[in-house]
């Protein structure tokens, strides 16, 4: 790679507050130099050999490369081309959309053998007129020869029409008939015909899905993403396919893959440093199927399930430590949580009490007691969060507030608590249950419904930032901007630490640089002259 001197208006170290820089020095080892003062960056310009390429971003701000440290990296590809449903108020408009998509034969392909499907996502049925989960019957009403299949906002539920329940009939054999006649399945049946769905798509769908989620990515400045891949609400075909584009090279992001499975032998032989990610050890609020010490509100029978045991959680974890891998699992309900860490302790304990060297995981950790945000902290247990959810769910009259009470509600993510315990929050979206974009959970932590859980700009920087490097074992290489660190840069039109918690939703990344390389450039911004120019014009093509 040609030597290239980045200029910026000021490119944020993110190591202390308020900290920057006015020009990096770049080759392909990573950051070689940086210059504090605008002037001295102007004169190493013009004394800048021909053999150094100017990158001029002077309008514009810099920050470490972000981290997206949750994301179901394929789902999100594919629900995008899936029907979308997140602004439909009734039954009715997601059946006009299902026949659309059907009329258009905009339908996704399964392998050799099998009938194309039409899938769609993003329903919630607290948003519809109906307030109810559509059924079988009404996925009938729009096609009883096509199959189709939707599932819920958060993944936790779908529903299948009859074709779909006789594509994969030896399935349903053996589930209840109540889920059956209904077309809803929740828990356990969900994930697995999810599983076995996506299993089935054929090679070409994989890498449609693969090329969106990376565009998407790019777009919003993410340069290293955790894909969180197989297991309960994926298949393993992902797991297979993903650790193929790393290996040959393909990934124009940094890719950190996560095995969903739990197959200890799976990871030694694909050479994986971790084991997880959604290992379910509860379900979701909106399901209603997150595990809780105390009823659901609307649902005084209800406290949701815990899927996993501590004996099993116990004997996983002590089998993770011995190979030396870090674990992550699934928990959002308090009782979930306390059982999760009561594992963690016990073998954490059992190795003299030595610190998370490890650095196993909680992926969600949402509604976490207050001794128990202080004895994650404690065992040193890293905390992968996902911002949006409270304000999408949050409030005194939110979705959390329905389910639980306004009290327990109050209570989720409590972001400026466990900051304030010491543990590590590492930023993520569950993509695509949110939008893949750092930009909107740091919108998120300056504007919770919860004000005194709210963050400083620096500390929301740094969960998307250096705590996503910290999380993955990274921190030597990226997070922070810094001589011998990879050049990545997330590149943004506004000064975010300067412009208040009102404006971020104006802010908007101008491009996206992974190890010293453009490899998004948005077209809406103004550049400096000739810096096209330097750029791959199929950036965002491939």
């Amino acid at each position: 790679m040609k030597s290239k001197l980045f200029i910026f208006k000021k490119a944020y170290s993110v190591e202390s507050p308020g900290h920057y820089y006015a020009a990096l020095a770049v080759d392909e080892n990573g950051i070689v130099k940086k210059t504090l003062g605008r002037e001295q960056a102007a004169e190493i310009k013009k004394a800048s050999p021909k053999n150094v390429e100017i990158v001029d971003f002077s309008d514009y701000y810099c920050l470490p490369g972000f981290f997206d440290s949750h994301t179901h990296f394929m789902q999100t590809g594919y629900n995008s081309m899936s029907v979308r449903f997140e602004s439909c108020e009734s039954i009715a408009a997601i059946k006009r959309l299902l026949a659309a998509k059907i009329k258009e034969k905009g339908i996704l392909t399964g392998r050799k053998g099998l009938p194309p499907i039409v899938m769609g996502h993003g329903f919630d049925e607290t948003n519809l007129a109906e307030k109810r989960m559509p059924e079988r019957r009404d996925l009938d009403e729009v096609s009883g020869e096509t199959p189709i299949f939707i599932s819920r906002v958060d993944h936790h539920s779908c529903v299948c029409n009859s074709a779909f329940i006789e594509l994969y009939k030896d399935f349903f054999k053996k589930i209840d008939s109540r889920s059956v006649k209904t077309g809803i399945l929740r828990q356990e049946p969900n994930y697995k015909i999810k599983g076995m769905l996506i299993d089935d798509f054929s090679e070409s769908v994989r890498d449609a899905a693969y090329v969106i989620s990376e565009n998407i990515a790019l777009k919003a400045g993410i340069t290293s993403v955790c894909a969180l891949e197989g297991g309960a609400i994926s298949g393993a075909n992902d797991v297979y396919y993903i650790d193929r584009v790393i290996k040959s090279g393909r990934n124009r992001i940094n890719i950190i893959l996560f095995d969903q499975s739990g197959d200890f032998e799976r990871a030694a032989e694909l050479g994986f440093r971790r084991i997880g990610g959604c290992l379910l050890v509860d379900g979701s609020l909106g399901s209603a199927t997150a595990a809780l010490s105390s009823p659901y509100r609307n649902d005084p029978q209800n406290r949701g399930a815990l899927y996993m045991d501590e004996k099993f959680m116990t004997a996983f974890i002590e089998k993770a430590q011995l190979n030396n891998l870090q674990a992550a699992f699934h928990a959002i309900g308090d009782r979930a949580i306390n059982s999760l860490l009561n594992s963690y302790e016990k073998v954490l304990n059992k190795s003299g009490g030595i610190k998370n060297y490890l650095r196993h995981r909680i992926e969600h950790f949402e509604l976490a007691s207050a001794a128990d945000i202080r004895r994650a902290a404690g065992l040193g247990i890293v905390l992968s969060m996902q911002p949006v959810f409270e304000t999408l769910w949050g409030g005194k009259k939110g979705m959390y507030a329905e389910r639980l009470g306004v009290s327990r509600a109050l209570k989720s993510n409590r972001f400026a608590s466990i900051i304030k315990s010491g543990a590590v929050i590492a930023g993520g979206s569950d993509s695509d249950v949110t939008p893949m974009s750092p930009l909107c959970g740091i919108d998120a932590l300056l504007n919770l419904p919860n004000e005194g859980e709210r963050v400083s700009v620096y500390d929301a920087v740094s969960i998307f930032t250096k705590n996503g490097a910290y999380a993955n074992f990274l921190e030597r290489e990226r997070g922070t901007v810094a001589v011998n660190k990879a050049a990545d840069f997330t590149i943004l039109d506004k000064d975010i630490f300067e412009i208040g918690a009102a404006g971020l939703k104006d802010v908007k990344v101008a491009a996206s640089v992974i190890g010293g390389e453009i490899k998004y450039l948005n077209g809406e911004m103004k550049f400096a002259r000739g810096l096209l120019q330097t750029t791959d014009k199929n950036i965002m093509k491939r």
